[in-house]
């Protein structure tokens, strides 16, 4: 398994159609820079972002999956990913990696890794600005 940038013209659509067969909006494609990562092994597996923040807390975002693609290869994937985004929140100096999270399999693949529980029963507001 290695690990590319994602490339917005050849990868955005293809993300679209993971989004929504997870029944979740796709994500507008200005909030997908360039730090969004894509595992790949014969075929794209796992996308996620690392958004870089002028605090000591870096943020794992967006991730999602092909959804034709299941169990423990996914797994593996998953795993390959948010240790890549770990490992560059390291480097560039960061203390915390922070994400959001709804999904149960997600919570529990990041529990297993470390990830503990921050705020409970907290909803999130956003506004678009254009």
């Amino acid at each position: 398994m290695k690990v590319r940038l994602f490339n917005p013209k050849e990868d955005y659509s293809k993300l679209t159609a993971w989004w929504e067969a997870h029944d979740w909006p796709a994500v507008h494609p200005a909030s997908l820079r360039k730090n969004g990562f894509i595992v790949h092994d014969k075929e794209d597996i796992v996308a996620g972002w690392y958004i870089r923040t002028d605090t000591g807390t870096a943020l794992c975002e967006w991730i999602v999956g092909n959804p034709d693609v299941k169990g423990k290869r996914k797994l593996r994937a998953l795993k390959k990913l948010i240790n890549y985004i770990e490992e560059r929140s390291k480097k560039d100096g960061y203390h915390m990696l922070m994400t959001f999270l709804e999904h149960k399999g997600l919570i529990n693949t990041m529990s297993k890794m470390g990830y503990i529980e921050g705020d409970k029963a907290m909803d999130i507001y956003v506004k678009g600005l254009r």
